[in-house]
């Protein structure tokens, strides 16, 4: 995850690789997205490209104007692979087939992309509000993860509704509020509201901590909307009226 945060910020910056596809704009029409993004000339703040992942945090950062529902799809395939080849799964994992085996690989390619998601949000906001920019993380020790499978957190599974979005969210009757529990997160109203299909959120819910985490950081760096547009203070607020004008015009 430190890794992806520190690639992120690096190609939103620095990658001409990025900035020559980005300059493609809308009008960008390729028969194979996936295969001109990996075939474009990258540079990588990490040694190399990481397997490949590193263009993915690329793509996913830099080319949201042209990336489709069939891309992130290819995506989980890629991630899945990725993850595998290093040895990174439960061996249980590499038996699955149909829903259960498209669930682990989405719920991994959500992880990952929140992550690049937050650091590109939190990097623009900084910057466009004249700011330091937050010390970066530093990578910590492998640690055991807290579940490794989509139905130890929600007994249905990952649910998709294709008329809102490719990207797939938990079912909230099903959700294991004890692994809420285990992670030191509370499932509160907002948090919930996730679940809802017509939440734009939801494409959040996916990764767990990630989402938990970035909902507490804005709650306090960053007005809700109905404070953005009713200009109203809120609990917690660590910017000004004046910073809440300029953001609302942004």
């Amino acid at each position: 995850r430190c890794l992806v945060v520190h690639e992120t910020f690096f190609c939103l910056a620095n990658c001409t690789g990025c900035q020559k596809l980005h300059a493609k704009g809308r009008e960008w029409k390729v028969k194979d997205i996936w295969v001109e993004i990996f075939e474009a000339d990258h540079s990588f703040g990490t040694q190399d490209d990481c397997a490949g992942l590193g263009v993915l945090v690329h793509a996913v950062a830099n080319q949201q104007h042209v990336l489709t529902e069939e891309f992130y799809f290819e995506a989980a395939d890629f991630l899945w692979k990725v993850l595998s080849d290093a040895g990174e799964l439960p061996e249980a994992l590499t038996e699955l087939e149909g829903k259960e085996l498209k669930e682990e690989k989405c719920i991994r390619l959500c992880e990952l992309l929140d992550v690049i998601a937050a650091s590109a949000g939190i990097r623009s906001y900084y910057r466009a509000m004249g700011l330091p920019m937050p010390q970066l993380p530093v990578a910590e020790a492998d640690q055991t993860p807290h579940f490794r499978r989509v139905t130890e957190i929600c007994s249905s599974g990952l649910q998709w509704d294709p008329a809102v979005a490719w990207a797939p969210r938990l079912q909230g009757q099903d959700v294991n509020l004890e692994v809420y529990k285990t992670l030191g997160m509370e499932r509160s109203p907002v948090m919930a509201g996730m679940s809802r299909p017509d939440n734009p959120n939801s494409k959040w819910e996916g990764a767990l901590t990630t989402a938990y985490h970035w909902f507490h950081w804005s709650s306090v760096a960053y007005p809700p909307n109905f404070a953005i547009f009713q200009m109203k203070p809120f609990p917690g607020s660590k910017i000004s009226r004046a910073d809440m004008e300029s953001i609302a015009s942004a």
